[in-house]
């Protein structure tokens, strides 16, 4: 991910919405509502919804908090990557999960991250990022990656809101 610096009061969400990034009305407004395919889902346990795969079914990462929502209705956006080795392809959709083990959010993949591909020679692709909105402001997350057959989930990592 290309570096900001933070000379003059820039802050990231600045940065981002300058860059051009994805989803630029997220930076600014309200909080906006996980995917609508993972309406179902939310505050379900994981393991009610999803098998895990083994640790080795994919890699990735929770890189950083991207944006903060306070106020009624709290929670942060989550960027990472994720890649499934078994079908040699980007993560199909990201899930996050509270500490109580259940689903507290939920995003999308596809985001171009060529740094990725640079770095690991086993990932072919570049459009490896993720987005992921957490219901939840504060405490902390793991990051799951559902898998191109949809019903497995492996970890791509954790973060402390």
């Amino acid at each position: 991910m290309r570096a900001w610096p933070n000379a003059g009061g820039w802050s990231m969400a600045a940065a981002l919405a300058l860059s051009a990034c994805d989803h630029p009305a997220w930076v600014t407004g309200p909080r906006p509502e996980p995917p609508a395919w993972a309406a179902a889902l939310i505050g379900r346990p994981l393991d009610s919804a999803f098998t895990r795969a083994p640790a080795e079914a994919c890699l990735g990462n929770v890189d950083e908090v991207d944006t903060r929502y306070p106020g009624e209705r709290p929670g942060a956006r989550l960027r990472g990557w994720g890649w499934d080795r078994t079908a040699k392809a980007a993560i199909a959709r990201v899930l996050v999960v509270g500490p109580d083990g259940k689903i507290a959010g939920a995003g999308e993949t596809g985001s171009s991250r060529p740094d990725v591909r640079t770095a690991l020679p086993e990932v072919t692709s570049e459009t490896t990022g993720w987005w992921a909105l957490a219901l939840r402001a504060d405490g902390d997350v793991q990051v799951w990656g559902v898998l191109g057959d949809g019903a497995r989930v492996c970890a791509l990592g954790g973060m402390k809101l």
